[in-house]
């Protein structure tokens, strides 16, 4: 195993992991077609979470792909969290290390005009769930989802690169830790990468923006 981004608590992903899990998610999602109606960011996650289970095993991966996991907290029993999306290698024991996906969705139509989503996509309930260890805590990276309900790919990476800027305090960006286009998604130059810098140690986050075009409230 090879260590892709320290943290403090020492653990890591097999080399590869990561670059197949986007791989993947790619692919999968250029041959999913959603229908018209399918709007809302559960249903497009549930989708594609089907489609991905369906896909890693026909590939016959080692690993696999769990949809919605939520979290307890081990006093009070009550909900803490909710991750969309997680993968697990079946080289790692038990389930505290995974890679997990956050989605949200970008380019609304509502009401005769776009919202953004910008700061609901950096926000408490997006990457900011990563950077508090709400989500991924032990874990040396982690993945944000974001459907572009326009398909325009461009603006939107441009909106959410200004908007992790903007918040470069909060989300704890390295110093040379702005987005920017991802090494590991060479043929998507609006997808992208943040580094960032936890209590326990650095964690790299990966953007993949999926076109959703046509779709309105």
């Amino acid at each position: 195993m090879q260590i892709i981004a320290g943290n403090g608590a020492g653990q890591w992903f097999p080399d590869g992991f990561v670059s197949e899990i986007i791989e993947l998610l790619l692919a999968t999602w250029e041959k999913l077609k959603l229908r018209d109606d399918v709007l809302l960011e559960p249903r497009i996650t549930n989708l594609l979470n089907s489609a991905l289970e369906e896909e890693y095993t026909r590939q016959g991966k080692t690993w696999y792909v769990h949809p919605e996991i939520k979290e307890a907290d081990p006093v009070t029993g009550k909900e803490v969290s909710r991750t969309d999306i997680r993968f697990y290698h079946r080289d790692i024991p038990g389930q505290k290390l995974y890679f997990a996906w956050e989605a949200k969705r970008v380019h609304v139509e509502s009401h005769g005009g776009t919202r953004g989503g910008y700061s609901e996509y950096t926000g408490i309930d997006g990457m900011m769930c990563f950077i508090t260890g709400k989500y991924s805590g032990t874990a040396p990276a982690g993945g944000m989802i974001g459907y572009v309900m326009d398909g325009k790919l461009e603006k939107a990476s441009k909106g959410i690169s200004n908007a992790v800027e903007a918040h470069r305090a909060a989300l704890k960006l390295t110093k040379n830790g702005r987005y920017k286009a991802s090494k590991l998604m060479p043929k998507h130059p609006w997808n992208g990468e943040t580094h960032h810098r936890r209590k326990n140690g650095p964690f790299d986050m990966y953007h993949v923006l999926l076109s959703v075009p046509k779709a309105k409230d």
